[in-house]
Formats: structure tokens, sequence, C-alpha cells
């Protein structure tokens, strides 16, 4: 896992390879001082599929520890928040490559950009883990 390189001091797990029953189990066994990266899930290791809505509302009812969410689609009642990648957000800016590449401009000189990125906190979830709007800042 590649996050863990720039953060040597911190415990990762990757648990999307578990069926949901298990997933749920691990997050139970969580506390309050660890931390959940919802990254993009919609089938478990035994081929259930499910819709970025049903996996977060699986994670946020069994999980010990807050959920940072990745996208706009995961983000739920009780989900802490995070900078939330938005499908609106990227169409918009793929909409100006398009108009760009329309006009003429090659593919190899169209420039490479960031995704658009919305910081979004749910105020609830910061009470619920006793943290304060102000921790949430540098997200913005």
């Amino acid at each position: 896992m590649q996050a863990a390189a720039f953060f040597p001091d911190k415990n990762f797990h990757l648990i999307s390879q578990l069926s949901a029953p298990q997933i749920q189990e691990k997050l139970k066994s969580l506390s309050s001082n660890d931390l959940v990266f919802m990254l993009a899930f919609n089938r478990d290791a035994q081929g259930t599929v499910f819709s970025h809505e049903e996996a977060s509302a699986l994670w946020l009812k069994a999980s010990a520890a807050p959920l940072v969410a990745m996208w706009d689609v995961n983000m739920q009642n009780g989900v802490l928040g995070g900078r939330l990648l938005t499908g609106l957000e990227q169409g918009k800016a793929l909409g100006q490559l398009f108009k760009q590449w329309l006009r003429g401009m090659p593919l190899e000189r169209l420039p490479m950009s960031v995704a658009p990125v919305q910081a979004t906190f749910d105020y609830q979830a910061l009470l619920r883990w006793k943290l304060s709007s102000r921790s949430a800042r540098p997200a913005l």
C-alpha cells in the first residue's frame, strides 16, 4: 500500500478483499482512535454487489471509528466527510478539456489536471468524534 510509505508510524490494513460481514466485524473491532478511509467498494470477496450508498450504510452501521469519504456518493449522515470527488465537478472539468480538443488542440497537448474536490463534513459526526470544526480546516 503506497500511503503507508508516507506515514511509517501508522498502521494500514486493506480489508476490501473480505466479505461484507467480515468487514463489518473488523470495523466493529476498531476504536475511536482509528480512522477508516472509504475507498471505492462495490463487490465483496463473496461476489455480492453493493451500490456506493449501500456500502456506506453498512460501514457506518458497523464502524466504531470515524469514516472518511473520498466520493460524494459515500457521504451520508454520520460519515465524517473529507475532500470529496464529485461527479458533477469531474464532468465540468472534462467538459472544458473536451471543448479544447474540439477546437483543435491535440490530445497530447491537453493539460493534466488535478481532480476537483469539495471539502464536506458532517457537523454531527464532528461532534460525535469530539473533533472541532477547526480540525477540518486544513482540508478546506
